[in-house]
């Protein structure tokens, strides 16, 4: 059985954020639109986006639970939220992710391109490489 993509309810916060713990974040609330993908009914991924005040969408969190990746759950869940928002996206990644996203039509911007409000969304880092990722549709 392949996964179900479906927006988020109330009852599925705890198990969001369970995802969240297990890869690590130290995420304690889930904010702005959450999409979700089950698996025979078990929450296995989710993906969380904010509309901005200017009308940009920013993802700020997409995860699948380790022992179902590979399996193209997060290709689905983000290809969901694009063809049902049309709209200038942005996120922010590691390196490693670059690939992922390219091929779902973002690509890397220059920092002088990025918009202030996405820039004000994301907190500077000093550990890694900030990647800031834009797709037009």
């Amino acid at each position: 059985m392949g996964s179900e993509i479906s927006r988020a309810a109330v009852v599925d916060h705890d198990a969001i954020l369970e995802l969240h713990h297990e890869a690590g974040w130290a995420q304690s609330r889930v904010d702005g639109e959450v999409w979700v993908a089950r698996e025979n009914g078990e929450l296995v991924g989710s993906l969380q986006f904010e509309e901005l005040p200017c009308g940009l969408l920013f993802i700020r969190a997409m995860v699948v639970r380790a022992d179902s990746r590979g399996r193209g759950i997060g290709g689905r869940m983000l290809d969901e939220i694009l063809e049902t928002r049309l709209s200038d996206w942005w996120l922010e990644c590691r390196d490693e992710r670059i690939p992922f996203y390219s091929k779902h039509g973002f690509h890397v911007v220059q920092e002088q391109v990025i918009p202030a409000a996405v820039r004000e969304l994301v907190r500077p880092r000093t550990d890694r490489r900030q990647n800031f990722m834009h797709r037009e549709t």
